[in-house]
């Protein structure tokens, strides 16, 4: 369950707080996502987890990473390459784990439950069980943070307010 909410009454994007439970997964709410994530629709939804550009697991389509794997055919991969783009493009795409959104009918709205992924646990990405995470969504962003990582990010930006208002 949610522990907490940094959303405001104007709606996306939004941060939330949850415990993960002793099998290494977490509960959503059908409720609570069913206007912020159009790809959830009260059914059990397969995607994928990479690495976040800042932190964390970012949620992308099986679709989308087949198309960037097919980039990276292993005749395009030779030895010279591990020192280039196509070597760090490889790399990533290694720390790949699927992720199921289980869709399970209770209550309003159903709920959806999402096992961690061990890689990313192993990795550090994400904790175990009893940590906390942030779930994080704004438009077709969806990521999944350690809570300490979320807000050692949070700390070294140093954003207000002020600056979104300035920059955008």
């Amino acid at each position: 369950m949610a522990r907490g909410s940094i959303a405001g009454p104007l709606g996306p994007p939004i941060a939330r707080l949850y415990r993960v439970e002793d099998s290494n997964r977490i509960r959503l709410t059908g409720e609570e996502l069913k206007d912020l994530v159009p790809w959830l629709s009260g059914e059990t939804v397969e995607r994928v987890a990479v690495p976040g550009p800042r932190g964390g697991i970012i949620v992308t389509t099986v679709d989308v990473l087949g198309q960037a794997l097919a980039l990276l055919e292993p005749e395009n991969l030779q030895e010279e390459s591990a020192g280039g783009r196509r070597g760090d493009y490889a790399r990533f795409l290694g720390m790949r784990w699927p992720l199921t959104f289980a869709f399970e009918p209770r209550g309003k709205g159903g709920r959806y439950t999402i096992t961690l992924p061990e890689g990313a646990r192993r990795f550090g990405l994400l904790p175990g069980p009893e940590g906390e995470v942030v779930v994080f969504i704004s438009g077709m962003i969806f990521e999944i943070w350690d809570r300490d990582d979320w807000l050692k990010h949070h700390k070294t930006q140093a954003l207000t307010v002020d600056h979104i208002l300035r920059d955008l």
